[in-house]
């Protein structure tokens, strides 16, 4: 993986950690649910926006870390997106998946690699 996906990477990580506790607050629908298309990271800045706005939330978190790495996201491609998060492809559906098989057709997924 090349620095920048790397970075990328490790606030990903850093967000599951110490921060949300293992979710991805804004960022879960892309960082827990595989919607990485720029429409899913688009609505995620807004999200992430609407909650720096607000102030911090119970637990005292103040979501700017998710929104900026919401916008390090969006800097990416769908499939440096799929890379960082470890996604497959599926060649039958031709469409990146998550969790080792394919959401629609459940066959197996091939390994991504590094970008082009």
């Amino acid at each position: 993986m090349n620095a920048k996906l790397q970075n990328v990477r490790d606030l990903t990580d850093d967000l599951y950690g110490e921060y949300m506790k293992g979710t991805g607050c804004c960022l879960h629908i892309v960082t827990d649910d595989c919607n990485i298309e720029d429409h899913h990271v688009d609505f995620c800045i807004e999200w992430a926006q609407e909650a720096v706005t607000k102030g911090k939330d119970s637990r005292g978190n103040t979501h700017e870390d998710c929104l900026t790495l919401a916008k390090l996201y969006r800097e990416l491609t769908v499939r440096e997106r799929a890379i960082v998060l470890n996604m497959g492809w599926c060649p039958a559906c031709e469409d990146y998946s998550c969790c080792g098989i394919c959401h629609d057709c459940n066959g197996p997924l091939d390994p991504i690699g590094e970008p082009a």
